[in-house]
């Protein structure tokens, strides 16, 4: 299959999920003028685009389409980008494996790149273009991804510790697994993200938009969900003063320890989940699942839930909000 043909069939996958995208944001209250600030793309304009960047790739030396550079040349490409390679566009590079350790690669277009199981120690990713690239076992510790484009990137098995992902706009990403070990993920967007058996330790996950995540089985310890919950475009969860987890799937996760003060949680599937020591005062449950949850030691003070909220079997349930 030729790269032409398989650009056509990412730009039609992507407009496949359009309307899955609006079913998304109906459920989620969004009305369906308002953006969510992910490129839907258009296919004839896109595709066109696309074309134009394959026909102009490397600047001054235009190149054909098929010919995109060997892949020992892509490295060399990456690696001086920053330097003499601004102009270049490096969608679906092969950069698999790399050593790109402390790499400048701020504003990079790497749209459908292949970077799994590369070393981007400390590299500079910020505002970069990463949709849909392949970043699976990648080392990414202390990496820079601030405001970077990572919507339906794959970082399974990643290492993110300590990275920096503040502003990230993380819509449906794959993180399952991924080690986000005291990563700063303040004001994401993790809309849809799979967030499964992931390690949260200690992560910074302030004014973070974790509507529809997939947490379940994540290691939520000593995580700070603290921090005002509000976002101008969405008009939504402004009532509340922490976290915003409406209808995440948080099955089995362990939380213990976990500040979710003023949360919300709404919808949420917590059950299974080890929160114990946790402090979920004022938080709202409502239609919550706490099914078989460990609540042992957490603070429930001026809790809000409702009849639909489904408590431990034999739970004392707070007397304070009942709505």
């Amino acid at each position: 299959m030729s790269q032409i043909d398989d650009l056509k069939n990412i730009i039609a996958s992507k407009n496949r999920r359009l309307q899955s995208l609006k079913e998304k944001k109906a459920r989620l209250g969004i009305s369906a003028d308002v953006s969510l600030d992910i490129e839907i793309i258009d296919t004839a304009e896109e595709l066109k685009k696309l074309l134009l960047e394959l026909e102009n790739f490397g600047g001054s030396e235009t190149q054909s389409i098929t010919n995109i550079p060997p892949r020992e040349k892509q490295y060399q490409i990456a690696l001086h980008w920053a330097e003499d390679g601004r102009n270049i566009c490096l969608a679906r590079f092969d950069l698999s494996g790399m050593d790109l350790r402390v790499v400048d690669l701020e504003g990079v277009d790497l749209r459908a790149g292949n970077l799994s199981q590369a070393d981007l120690r400390r590299a500079n990713l910020q505002k970069a273009d990463l949709r849909m690239a392949n970043l699976s076992g990648t080392d990414l510790r202390g990496a820079d991804l601030g405001e970077a484009n990572l919507a339906e990137a794959d970082f399974k098995k990643a290492n993110l510790s300590e990275a920096f992902l503040y502003e990230a706009n993380l819509y449906e990403a794959n993180l399952s697994e991924a080690n986000l070990e005291s990563a700063n993920m303040e004001e994401a967007i993790l809309i849809w993200a799979d967030l499964s058996k992931a390690d949260l330790s200690k992560a910074n996950l302030s004014e973070a938009d974790l509507r529809g995540a997939n947490l379940s089985n994540a290691k939520l310890t000593q995580t700070d969900w603290n921090s005002f919950v509000f976002f101008p475009r969405y008009q939504l969860a402004s009532e509340h003063g922490g976290a915003n987890l409406y209808r995440a799937n948080l099955t089995a996760a362990n939380l213990s320890a976990a500040t979710l003060r003023k949360a919300n949680l709404e919808g949420v599937n917590l059950k299974e989940a080890r929160l114990t020591e946790s402090d979920l005062s004022k938080a709202d449950l409502r239609n919550a699942n706490l099914q078989e949850a460990d609540l042992s030691g957490a603070s429930l003070e001026g809790v809000r839930y409702d009849h639909s909220t489904i408590w431990p079997e034999g739970f004392k349930r707070p007397k304070e909000n009942r709505l």
